[in-house]
């Protein structure tokens, strides 16, 4: 019916997208917990979000002091030695589901982590840990053995499995230790946030595919929120800014971003040229950082 529903309207509001997205982590718990027991291993599935979320669909955010009491009390109920719990998806307090954005599976197991007072969560990905470098890119790429949060909230775009940053935001004033280990070969990174690491240089991340956009005007020079109107633009037609920069002179107004989202925010800036902009350039770039 909800497909059915979508198609008649020709379209989908976020929270109908967040039910139909949910179906895929609820499926897989069902599906992994049925292998577990095949294979002799007692389990049970949770095929339903435990986290409460607020309405933020598309990327809610979770309320840690009743996601602790609803994942205590869903857990003291299970009487099997291993648990499957969906990632991805939560609930609002009046029980409509949602997903958590980009990263929530791995951010789930975190969470879950500190929920649960765990010592240690392992994530699971294709490469033996977080690596010095993209192996795609960088074939003599070696596992760092172990990270710092800090260092690991740098370096969690490496490898062929990206874990995004906010994966270790459960972590901070915890005593977890976090390894990162693929299904396929021996190694792993161990992320300590006690780790107090001076051991330099780790890894090597490499952005690119990016273009730099500067917007060049004396017209927001000492102007209180040029910039915040500049970044105003890049949000309402969805472009990511992945960094940004001002001179002291404030004459331009320095923009990376991806360049398959470029073109929205030059057609908007050009909508600018005469009241706010006078000129705006594009090169192609690429970031590299150590």
């Amino acid at each position: 019916r909800i497909a059915w529903s979508i198609r008649v309207l020709d379209e989908v509001t976020p929270r109908v997208r967040d039910y139909v997205l949910s179906f895929g982590e609820r499926m897989a718990t069902i599906l992994l917990s049925s292998i577990l027991r095949s294979n002799g291993i007692e389990a049970e599935g949770i095929p339903y979000p435990i986290l409460i979320t607020d309405s933020n669909y598309g990327e809610a955010n979770v309320i840690e002091d009743l996601s602790r009491k609803e994942t205590l009390n869903v857990i003291s109920n299970v009487k099997s030695n291993v648990i499957v719990i969906p990632g991805f998806i939560g609930k609002t307090i009046d029980g409509r589901y949602t997903t958590l954005g980009r990263g929530g599976s791995d951010y789930t197991a975190t969470l879950f982590g500190k929920l649960l007072g765990m010592n240690e969560v392992r994530l699971i990905t294709e490469v033996p840990g977080i690596m010095t470098g993209d192996p795609k890119k960088f074939p003599n790429a070696k596992t760092i053995p172990r990270l710092s949060l800090e260092e690991a909230i740098e370096l969690s775009q490496l490898g062929a499995k990206r874990l995004h940053p906010r994966t270790f935001d459960p972590l901070f004033d915890t005593s977890i230790k976090v390894f990162v280990e693929s299904l396929y070969e021996d190694g792993f990174t161990i992320i300590d946030g006690k780790c107090d690491s001076n051991d330099g240089l780790k890894g090597i991340s490499l952005l690119d595919n990016l273009k730099l956009i500067t917007v060049e005007s004396t017209k927001i020079v000492g102007k209180i929120g040029s910039a915040a109107k500049i970044t105003t633009e890049a949000k309402e037609t969805g472009v990511n800014i992945i960094s940004i920069s001002q001179p002291a002179s404030e004459t331009t107004i320095q923009l990376a971003v991806d360049s398959t989202s470029a073109s929205r925010l030059l057609n908007r800036l050009e909508e600018l040229k005469g009241s706010l902009v006078k000129n705006v350039e594009v090169k192609d770039i690429d970031v590299v950082g150590i």
